[in-house]
């Protein structure tokens, strides 16, 4: 598993690592929406600073995309931020930026400004 996640009081943070499979992406989306938190969280950050390797994940973007449109049922108050560097990796986390994602998002180069930002919403 090349992702942790850890539970805020009022968010969730996923941290990937090392190769960004998309079976991770999936995974760590159904372990979130899955948790009985789901449903009162604000936002979510997405750390995709440490990842080292990308496979190839943008066949998963409509299976992403359709478990997002989902979850956005049970908790429409959701924002996400995400944080990347490097040209493989923020190409992939690009995909989230996309006109039909259910929730706003944003793009952060570091972790501090992407947490900033939550606060203030």
């Amino acid at each position: 598993m090349a992702y942790e996640i850890a539970w805020e009081p009022r968010g969730v943070w996923r941290k990937y690592s090392g190769t960004l499979a998309p079976e991770d992406l999936v995974a760590s989306v159904d372990e979130v929406q899955s948790d009985e938190r789901y449903d009162t969280l604000r936002y979510s950050i997405n750390d995709f600073l440490s990842v080292e390797n990308v496979e190839e994940v943008a066949f998963i973007l409509d299976q992403v995309l359709a478990k997002a449109i989902g979850g956005a049922f049970s908790n429409p108050q959701l924002v996400m931020a995400i944080v990347a560097r490097g040209d493989s990796v923020l190409s992939h986390a690009r995909m989230f930026l996309m006109p039909d994602f259910p929730y706003p998002v944003k793009l952060f180069d570091n972790l501090d400004a992407a947490r900033a930002w939550l606060k203030g919403l």
